[in-house]
């Protein structure tokens, strides 16, 4: 695992999500795939257990892996990086994510239906996935990052698939 820590004016900044590399460095088979609500409710429930469901959370899912930054009442700006097996396996402190949705407000089945739409519309396998990440800066949303197939985009609820311009 990689972590990126800037210092600036005596104080340490930590980077976003995309500097945490898939921990299990392997690609995932199918049926072992986050993209899989079977697989990805576990992390979900772990990540609730250990955030709170009405927390606010910027997610990156990877096939193995789950990360949140998370902004929890009481313990501050963490960065949560959850297994494929449901196993919390770092905290550490995070960048926020005061303008993202409320962890209950992720359903594993949209994100398995998203993944599934880009599969279909792209041609690529669903290992070709790189990640599935939260955009906050519009409306709450998903890109998707495919291996070799640009960038798809898509509503919280898997709604409006389409590709990034």
């Amino acid at each position: 695992m990689v972590l990126v820590m800037v210092a600036v004016g005596g104080y340490a900044l930590y980077s976003g999500l995309d500097f945490f590399e898939d921990i299990s460095g392997a690609d995932a088979s199918e049926e072992e795939s986050l993209y899989r609500s079977a697989n990805l409710e576990p992390a979900l429930a772990a990540l609730r257990e250990e955030v709170g469901p009405r927390t606010r959370v910027d997610l990156k899912i990877e096939q193995r892996s789950l990360k949140a930054n998370a902004s929890v009442r009481g313990r501050g700006d963490l960065l949560v990086v959850v297994t494929a097996d449901g196993d919390v396996v770092d905290t550490s402190t995070g960048a926020g994510a005061e303008d993202a949705p409320m962890l209950r407000a992720v359903r594993a089945a949209a994100v398995e239906k998203l993944a599934a739409a880009v599969v279909r519309r792209a041609d690529v396998a669903l290992e070709d996935i790189a990640s599935i990440s939260m955009d906050t800066s519009k409306r709450p949303g998903w890109n998707v990052y495919v291996d070799g197939g640009g960038v798809w985009q898509a509503a919280l609820d898997s709604s409006d698939v389409r590709r990034s311009q």
